[in-house]
């Protein structure tokens, strides 16, 4: 079950699937995959920073400092 408030995901799952709960982190990680390989999923908007990892000092205080002006940061290891 997915319940999502403003901007908080909240989740709940179980560590081995259940006859009534079918959903386990695993399975949770498979769907989610394959819903982004389909397109049904789209997580571009919810990328805010892509950064080379050197900067991550800089945002991880931004972070600290706020909650305006990032979603999510990506970090580029090339």
């Amino acid at each position: 079950m997915l319940i999502v408030r403003d901007n908080q995901l909240v989740g709940i799952h179980v560590a081995e699937p259940h006859p009534y709960w079918p959903w386990s982190r695993v399975r949770n990680y498979h769907t989610i995959m394959a819903m982004i390989g389909r397109g049904e999923l789209r997580i571009k908007p919810l990328i805010s920073h892509i950064v080379p990892y050197i900067e991550a000092p800089a945002l991880y205080d931004l972070m600290m400092s706020s909650s305006q002006g990032w979603m999510s940061i990506l970090f580029k290891w090339d």
